[in-house]
């Protein structure tokens, strides 16, 4: 059985390790990929990504994935101050293995409100980083008898959790890439359409680089 877990395990690490998706940075696209793979790796009834909110008070979820009726939704929401002790877990711990949900501390508060109405027994939850800060996490649920989440388990949730953050930055990085380009094609269409304003840039040893257009007829010379 372990044999064939990992067999799983290492075929949907390669998988979404080979995506275009996740090579481009193409977050939301990818968010499907993975929720599939894991859920599918894992042999999970629920898989699912969620994000913190600007203030890191609540997690969203981007992306919920149910491996039987093969569904995909989002939209939900976690408050923290409703939740205190799992977004504590959260902040220390690689990942959260709640063998037992409904009565593992870091996990039994969602009892009420969302492990009984689920029939969620077993959690396997794993925090997604950038920048060294926590941005969010990739949430594995079970539904039925409380199962036992083995080594290697836990160690693939942190590894497709790695994906996500490694995902993340490329797609951030990208974002901020797109942004200097679109500042620096404004700033150049804003100088050089300028009728009034003369720009010179000069470097240390004294030559000119650059003069915008009004530069030029000003100062008669190229």
């Amino acid at each position: 059985m372990r044999e064939e877990r990992l067999v799983r395990q290492n075929e949907a690490l390669v998988r979404l390790a080979r995506s275009e998706k996740l090579a481009e940075g193409q977050w939301m696209e990818i968010l499907g990929e993975v929720t599939e793979a894991a859920a599918w790796a894992l042999e999970t009834e629920r898989t699912s990504v969620w994000f913190y909110d600007a203030k890191h008070v609540r997690l969203d979820c981007a992306k919920l994935f149910e491996l039987g009726p093969q569904r995909h939704s989002s939209g939900a929401e976690l408050a923290a101050e409703d939740y205190p002790a799992y977004f504590a877990a959260l902040r220390e711990e690689h990942t959260i293995a709640a063998h037992d949900a409904r009565s593992d501390a870091r996990t039994r508060e969602f009892v009420v409100s969302y492990l009984t109405p689920l029939g969620i027994t077993s959690m396997l939850d794993a925090p997604i980083r950038a920048g060294g800060v926590i941005a969010g996490v990739l949430c594995h649920e079970h539904v039925g008898p409380a199962r036992h989440w083995e080594v290697d388990e836990q160690n693939f949730a942190a590894s497709v959790a790695d994906l996500l953050s490694l995902a993340l930055e490329t797609g951030e990085r990208k974002k901020a890439e797109a942004e200097l380009r679109r500042s620096e094609e404004y700033y150049r269409a804003l100088i050089e359409n300028a009728l009034d304003v003369v720009t010179l840039l000069i470097d240390a040893g004294g030559i000119v680089r650059y003069e915008s257009p009004a530069a030029e007829r000003v100062l008669g010379y190229k």
